[in-house]
């Protein structure tokens, strides 16, 4: 946008701070297409399902029409890799810190907690893409959820389809490296502290 509306440094900071703070008013007296163009990015933050489609319609200036093909691109891919997966955009996020250049992004838990900030920057002209960890809320999450952990120990040939069944019901898969009989399957099953063991498709407890 920058780019395309040829911002000075003044501008720039004025524009950012209005975006920080989720709001429009006063852009128009830099320029009424500037608005018109801030007004329908903020109005897309939101799920990824339904905004996506209306940013798609959207025709943007030369260099934001790029980054928005770019970000369009990224984000079908993950929807197609991960299709269950909650995802919200927010075309016009700034990090505060103006560490990253083009796509940023962050990770939450199901309690919303932040779990992994990171996105794409630059190294001597290099172009990277990195992540943080905020190991105290991940600590967090996992000691809330350590209770309801059930883990099960299969066979070396379980198929996809029946681990993916069983993480569904809320187990975690512990899979052998070979093909095992029935008592090793058990025996594997307490070495490894699985309450649970599967044999021909039954869910066995290991007590």
């Amino acid at each position: 946008l920058s780019k395309d509306f040829n911002l000075s440094r003044g501008q720039l900071d004025f524009v950012k701070e209005k975006y920080k703070n989720k709001n429009y008013n006063g852009i128009d007296e830099i320029s009424k297409n500037l608005e018109f163009f801030s007004q329908e990015l903020l109005n897309l933050v939101g799920l990824v399902e339904t905004n996506i489609i209306k940013l798609k319609k959207i025709k943007f200036p030369k260099f934001t029409q790029i980054e928005i093909n770019n970000f369009i691109k990224v984000v079908d891919k993950i929807r197609k890799k991960f299709p269950s997966l909650n995802l919200y955009m927010d075309p016009l996020e700034i990090d505060g810190s103006d560490y990253h250049t083009g796509l940023a992004f962050k990770v939450f838990s199901e309690n919303l907690k932040e779990l992994f900030t990171g996105g794409n920057y630059k190294v001597f002209k290099e172009n990277c893409i990195g992540f943080s960890g905020f190991v105290e809320n991940l600590l967090k999450e996992s000691l809330l959820r350590v209770d309801n952990m059930k883990k099960i120990f299969v066979n070396e040939d379980l198929s996809d389809n029946f681990k993916k069944s069983l993480q569904r019901k809320g187990f975690i898969v512990v899979k052998a490296i070979k093909k095992l009989n029935v008592s090793q399957i058990k025996r594997n099953a307490r070495t490894h502290k699985c309450e649970y063991y599967l044999v021909e498709s039954k869910i066995l407890r290991t007590d």
